[in-house]
């Protein structure tokens, strides 16, 4: 069922968190699998590692190639920002773009941010992770059985809670004590940015039935078994 795959990248300051989503024709979400990158986001290796990774092709059970067609890396680090930027300027071609989120509701999922000469995207949090909270609860994100353990509590990890200032209502996500949400926000970044492609479904349906489109010498690192089934 999947026709498109992108992948959400959660900088940590000793490991990048990778998660690969899915989607079919009718919008829905497939969590692929998830990986980690040790490594600093200084060094120079780490980011070599993520370039390799975000080049994986995997067969498609109806005999073309699926390949990453977006994926956002979070520079929401001040810390980090820059060596984010570097990595992804020169790949804004492969849609490999800079991420950071931004809470309010009222924000769309994604949108590119208004600073001149930027190329950096901006995420609503709070909308993503409302969206990703519905398709949990009603079954329209599918995740695969294969994924680790920690997965499914991070996915789990925060919880929305109304609180009042001044007597005014707000709403805000809130994480639960000793969560971690690592795996959480790279599927939100993952999910985000499928809304920047324009993707022809019908015609990427027809060459997943094809096998002209080579297929990956390079050794799957998914700890998820789901693309390959």
């Amino acid at each position: 069922e999947v026709l498109v795959v992108t992948a959400g990248v959660d900088v940590q300051a000793d490991r990048l968190e990778v998660v690969f989503v899915g989607f079919g024709r009718e919008n829905q979400v497939f969590v692929l699998g998830n990986t980690v990158i040790w490594g600093r986001p200084e060094d120079n290796e780490t980011w070599i590692e993520c370039d390799e990774l975000l080049k994986s092709t995997w067969q498609h059970p109806n005999g073309g190639t699926l390949r990453v067609d977006a994926a956002g890396i979070d520079s929401g680090d001040g810390g980090r920002v820059d060596f984010v930027n570097a990595f992804t300027k020169p790949r804004f071609s492969r849609k490999i773009v800079s991420v950071k989120g931004a809470s309010g509701f009222s924000r769309p999922i994604i949108e590119k941010s208004h600073s001149k000469g930027s190329l950096l995207f901006i995420v609503g949090v709070d909308s993503v992770k409302m969206r990703i909270q519905a398709g949990l609860t009603h079954g329209t994100i599918k995740l695969s059985a294969d994924l680790e353990a920690r997965s499914f509590d991070e996915l789990c990890s925060e919880r929305l809670q109304t609180k009042y200032t001044r007597g005014q209502p707000t709403r805000q996500w809130v994480r639960i004590p000793g969560r971690r949400a690592e795996i959480l926000d790279s599927l939100g970044y993952g999910i985000a940015v499928r809304n920047i492609l324009t993707v022809d479904l019908a015609r990427r349906e027809t060459e997943m039935t094809s096998v002209a489109a080579p297929r990956s010498t390079m050794p799957t690192v998914i700890k998820s078994a789901w693309l390959n089934r």
